[in-house]
């Protein structure tokens, strides 16, 4: 994709395709514009340090005498280590966690799936099973283990069975009342527009937004001006919605019959 005088330049399906300009902007390209709307040389930003509190509706008559989250960490390659120390001290840095000393501790791996091999990074995971089984949310309760430390969260993280439908509430707060070119699932962005022109406006909308609200954006998973997109597993193009393979050929292998819950826990484990 690039930008000359007369507009936005990409191809699709080997095609070139200009998006003209009614009115030929000053200088900006595609890059400069990115950089603007994520405002950061790193890969995620706190644009302000507003904070969004949730109430988690954990038991309130809770005992710590039977809690199994005493967890060994789980060992890790030479390159997924490497990868893990630069992730935990980007998030040390930004104060989403700290160091800590909870006789607390759930594990922490890395999965590296279908979604991930498309994006090219792994994703952490904490298995908060045995946390979310005893219902209290207490901030030293969060605590992880990888192999080279011992760390908890400032903030909620995901994993905790709560965590989605609060931050879907807290998006829907944040962008319903854009709801005519903006849809949001959870951390999942869709901007759509009927022009070039509608669609600056609704970007510097987007922007204004995230930051009044302190939100934060992925450099890396940000794509501008595409006339097809792939969102929550299809495909959408000029008024056309198709699954994308994957989830064709998940349907497929689906069982005729489930008989009981175990069945299905081993389906959805495969890869």
């Amino acid at each position: 994709m690039w930008v000359d005088d007369q507009g936005i330049r990409t191809k699709l399906l080997d095609k070139e395709i200009l998006f003209e300009f009614a009115n030929p902007p000053e200088e900006r390209s595609i890059n400069t514009i990115k950089d603007q709307v994520i405002k950061a040389k790193q890969n995620h930003i706190n644009l302000l340090k507003k904070q969004h509190e949730v109430e988690l509706p954990y038991e309130p008559d809770f005992s710590e005498k039977n809690i199994p989250t005493k967890a060994r960490p789980i060992q890790m390659n030479k390159d997924l280590l490497s990868y893990c120390e630069k992730e935990i001290q980007d998030l040390i840095d930004k104060k989403l966690i700290r160091k800590s000393k909870s006789p607390w501790s759930c594990s922490a791996f890395y999965v590296q799936k279908q979604a991930e091999l498309e994006r090219g990074t792994p994703r952490l995971v904490i298995n908060y099973k045995p946390l979310n089984d005893v219902l209290r949310w207490i901030r030293y309760k969060t605590a992880f283990v990888v192999p080279f430390g011992h760390y908890e969260w400032n903030v909620m993280p995901f994993g905790l069975k709560n965590a989605p439908s609060e931050f879907q509430n807290i998006m829907n707060e944040i962008f319903n009342q854009f709801s005519d070119f903006i849809i949001v699932y959870i951390d999942d962005v869709l901007i759509y527009s009927d022009s070039v022109e509608q669609h600056w406006k609704h970007l510097n909308k987007f922007v204004e937004t995230i930051k009044s609200n302190g939100l934060s954006l992925s450099a890396t998973k940000i794509n501008l001006f595409h006339t097809k997109v792939r969102f929550l597993g299809h495909h959408i193009h000029q008024g056309t919605f198709t699954p994308i393979q994957r989830s064709i050929e998940f349907s497929d292998k689906f069982p005729d019959e489930i008989k009981d819950k175990k069945q299905l826990q081993t389906f959805l484990r495969k890869p």
